[in-house]
């Protein structure tokens, strides 16, 4: 089943939905479907993400900041060291 829905969209961005419509050899409104699909699975995603972090946060699955800035710090300094040797 599918709902149709009715949006206006600047004249800018129709122009270039169409010139990636020509060069793709897909139909506008294939291409607004993508589009929204592909932005409701990311915003999805990252509701998601949160959620999880605040079950964690909630179960007392934390780290310090202490801990999170001599982790990133040991990354960064194993990236120097690979750069350098590289």
């Amino acid at each position: 089943m599918s709902v149709q829905v009715n949006i206006r969209v600047p004249d800018e961005l129709v122009a270039r939905l169409d010139t990636i419509a020509e060069h793709t050899g897909r139909k506008r409104p294939d291409l607004v479907h993508a589009a929204i699909r592909a932005f409701v699975e990311s915003e999805m995603e990252f509701i998601e993400a949160v959620e999880r972090g605040r079950a964690q946060a909630r179960a007392g699955e934390t780290v310090s900041l202490e801990q999170v800035d001599n982790e990133l710090r040991a990354i960064i300094d194993a990236a120097r060291t690979s750069r350098k040797s590289a």
